[in-house]
């Protein structure tokens, strides 16, 4: 079986190491070829990670390659978020295929929704959170096209876990590091941790790793942040913590987080927020503690550091329930897939075409979000009432980090949009980067968007 990989881009994290645990999990790995294509350049350490795993890969490859690439798979696996790369792909002419369509995301909240047009198009939908199975769009859906797949990590990395004596207390993190995933509150929760030899350690990469330790800095506590660059291996790293601090951010699009599986497998007792996928691993009392606010979250760690005995049964619990942990392998949702007939399905979001350069990526983003979180960006883009695209633009300007990171990603596809130009203005002028927010606002102007509006925004400085 020849089953193809589309993803926006290969890189180390989540999609790929799952990849790679289903992989190992699979009964009949011998007769499937995976090979994985990243639309963007692919990361090449996470492509020296997939050839060790057996699985090949191709890095941006034109489109001819790619479309007969499609036309010889089997299964075409598309990995899925909110990105624009992948909606571009699908709405190209694409050759007849079966199209798996597997969500790295919970879809709960904006921007990361499954469209309804993207499950529509999919031959079969693969949840890898419980907690999508209950969004409305998936319930209506014919239910046999519908997989849950709680995906499992690859504990070898770790083997027998050790613990190392050290000194101090300490709470660690691993993952990307960047507010988008990260509750952008972090450095105060860990302030508000009232042990003196507490200290934080992080491990990963990401976009907000100097933005956090500024903070650790203003806050007095910089000794108490030690970053480590992403490694893969993990088993030293965790073999150091007393206690998993995984605050994630409210909106969180996670789902199976295998960093937290590994932390759990090596005995770390996780404490968790009580939204999206980690609500999910954790039982609340028994393989960790799942909290509902920043003064619960730092009192959870307190709560572990002086009751040493509890953190141990919490640990032990833990590593048991990762052990016992029986997640099927991917062999029966190929074979479903596989007894669905190749299919030419129309281009999705065809009305993009419909409109010019300048807005058309903001179309695209604002189509991608199916009605859900729009309206703001809805006004931005048709209203002609000026208080109203105000008051609208003020709210886009105060988008959180998980949002910014998906209108920047289609602002760098599509240079030539003056809207999201013009929202990318907005949302680092509010973030304080007030050079890079003139940039844009003058972009946006050259490429014709609304140039009084714009330009007040430019004189006042917002």
């Amino acid at each position: 079986m020849r089953v193809l990989h589309i993803i926006e881009q290969l890189r180390c994290g989540g999609p790929l190491r799952s990849l790679i645990s289903q992989k190992k999990l699979s009964h009949h790995d011998q007769g499937a070829i995976h090979h994985i294509v990243s639309l963007l350049a692919a990361d090449r350490q996470a492509a020296t990670e997939a050839s060790e795993a057996g699985i090949s890969g191709s890095s941006r490859p034109d489109q001819q390659q790619l479309m007969r690439m499609i036309a010889e798979a089997d299964v075409v696996q598309v990995h899925f978020w909110n990105s624009p790369h992948i909606y571009a792909w699908i709405r190209s002419e694409l050759p007849p295929m079966r199209l798996l369509l597997w969500c790295h995301v919970n879809g709960e909240h904006a921007p990361h929704i499954i469209h309804k047009a993207m499950l529509s198009a999919s031959d079969l939908v693969v949840a890898t959170a419980r907690c999508t199975l209950d969004l409305p769009v998936v319930q209506s859906m014919d239910q046999s096209r519908v997989r849950l797949h709680e995906s499992t990590a690859d504990f070898s990395r770790i083997g027998k876990p050790d613990r190392v004596p050290h000194e101090g207390f300490h709470v660690g993190y691993l993952g990307r590091i960047d507010f988008a995933k990260l509750h952008h509150r972090f450095a105060f929760m860990s302030r508000a941790v009232s042990v003196p030899s507490a200290r934080f350690f992080l491990c990963g990469d990401g976009g907000s790793i100097a933005t956090l330790k500024n903070q650790f800095a203003e806050l007095g506590i910089a000794e108490r942040l030690i970053h480590q660059e992403y490694t893969t291996h993990i088993k030293s790293f965790l073999s150091q913590l007393d206690v998993f601090g995984y605050p994630l951010a409210k909106g969180t699009f996670a789902t199976a987080e295998l960093a937290l599986q590994e932390a759990m497998y090596a005995g770390v007792p996780p404490v968790v927020f009580s939204h999206g996928g980690p609500r999910e691993l954790v039982q609340d009392g028994e393989t960790g503690i799942v909290v509902h606010s920043e003064e619960q979250y730092a009192k959870a760690i307190e709560w572990l550091y002086h009751h040493p005995n509890e953190r141990k049964f919490l640990g032990e619990n833990a590593a048991r329930a990762m052990r016992e942990r029986t997640i099927a392998g991917t062999d029966e949702i190929y074979a479903a897939a596989m007894r669905r007939p190749r299919r030419s399905r129309q281009s999705l979001g065809s009305e993009i075409g419909n409109f010019d350069a300048s807005c058309r990526g903001a179309w695209a983003y604002a189509l991608s979000l199916d009605g859900i979180g729009a309206k703001d960006c809805m006004i931005s883009l048709t209203s002609k009432v000026e208080s109203e695209i105000e008051i609208a633009e003020r709210k886009i300007a105060r988008s959180d980090a998980t949002i910014q990171s998906v209108v920047l990603n289609y602002r760098r596809l599509y240079p030539e949009d003056g809207y999201l130009r013009l929202w990318s203005a907005l949302m680092l002028a509010n973030s304080g980067r007030h050079a890079l927010a003139v940039s844009e606002f003058n972009a946006a102007i050259a490429r014709g968007c609304d140039t009084s509006r714009v330009s007040h925004y430019l004189r006042r400085g917002s």
